[in-house]
């Protein structure tokens, strides 16, 4: 393991355990110290982990999946309009909108496959795993199992996103043709 990854786990550690805390700095502002050495990273002074900024275009492209299955179903089929999956971007409240976003996709996908006649081995598909992600999404800021929540987590989000994807599909495949009138 190079010392640049050992050190990146030991500040990890240490941040489950809560040994940090922020102090006054000599140029006059707060930063954060670990074991009263100014901690030395980008994420430190941003506020925000660097995994992050690796993570956020995945979740952008499933934003955009959510959407996209939304846009699929018809207007009188939707308890959501596709557009509001993207409050799930928003730190803090998104932790809460997860779980909005997960009931009103699944009663949407259960009104739109009645109003095809596709069927379903869910009452409301993907609510189940939808659901255990988000509280997962909750558990990862619960000191001492954060880490395994956050294993977990990338597993339903993995599954959910395969599910939506799925269900993408199926939608594409039993598309109802409308028709046209001949009166021009």
């Amino acid at each position: 393991m190079s010392p640049c990854w050992e050190g990146r786990v030991r500040e990890s550690i240490l941040l489950r355990l809560s040994l940090r805390k922020s102090e006054k700095a000599p140029d006059g502002f707060v930063r954060q110290t670990v074991r009263g050495k100014y901690a030395e990273s980008p994420a430190a002074h941003t506020g925000v982990g660097s995994d992050t900024w690796f993570a956020l275009p995945a979740l952008i492209l499933f934003v955009v999946a959510l959407q996209d299955l939304l846009k699929k179903c018809a207007p009188e089929s939707r308890t959501t309009p596709p557009g509001i999956v993207w409050l799930l971007l928003i730190p803090a409240f998104g932790l809460a909108w997860q779980f909005f976003v997960v009931v009103n996709i699944a009663k949407t996908l259960r009104y739109e496959f009645a109003r095809r006649g596709i069927p379903s081995n869910e009452s409301n598909p993907g609510q189940v795993v939808g659901l255990f992600l988000s509280v997962c999404n909750l558990c990862i800021f619960i000191p001492l199992v954060g880490g395994l929540a956050a294993i977990v987590c990338v597993v339903l989000w993995i599954d959910y996103w395969i599910k939506i994807a799925n269900y993408s599909r199926i939608l594409d495949e039993n598309q109802i043709e409308t028709p046209t009138s001949s009166i021009a």
